[in-house]
């Protein structure tokens, strides 16, 4: 699914949690690098969310060679928050239902991960797959202005 997230509905959303606090909310991509994968490889990379500010994700992108969208529907990837040990999905899933090549896709819902927390990315590939440059979580990272 791609939903489109209104500004405003995020500003409102996110307010409803932090009450009539100061905050500074502003557009983040954090992303996880991988290389080529072979054949039944498991990838693992970590990225490191901010200690200064709580992260909100939207969505997940992905990018590679001009080979990779070939072999792009068959990698299966794992998203988990480290810091709470809470897997995105109940199991590993196709990564075309993250994030279909070309396109950007959403959340239903935004993914709320505390300051100081990290994101597990598991790729797992079923043969030989050409370079992936990289895994994004595209979102908002929100900081209290003091």
């Amino acid at each position: 699914m791609n939903f489109q997230f209104i500004p405003s509905d995020v500003d409102a959303y996110i307010r409803q949690i932090y009450g009539n606090r100061r905050l500074l909310i502003e557009p983040q991509t954090y992303t996880a690098e991988f290389g080529a994968l072979a054949a039944n490889e498991v990838a693992t990379r970590t990225i490191q969310i901010s200690q200064q500010a709580d992260f909100f994700a939207f969505g997940v992108s992905m990018s590679g060679d001009v080979e990779f969208s070939t072999s792009y529907n068959l990698i299966s990837m794992m998203l988990t928050d480290a810091g709470s040990g809470r897997p995105f999905t109940a199991r590993e899933i196709l990564a075309a239902n993250y994030a279909p090549v070309g396109w950007n896709w959403s959340f239903p819902f935004p993914r709320y991960l505390g300051g100081n927390t990290a994101v597990s990315v598991q790729l797992r590939a079923p043969n030989d797959t050409p370079i992936i440059h990289g895994v994004s979580l595209l979102g908002v990272q929100v900081r209290e202005l003091i």
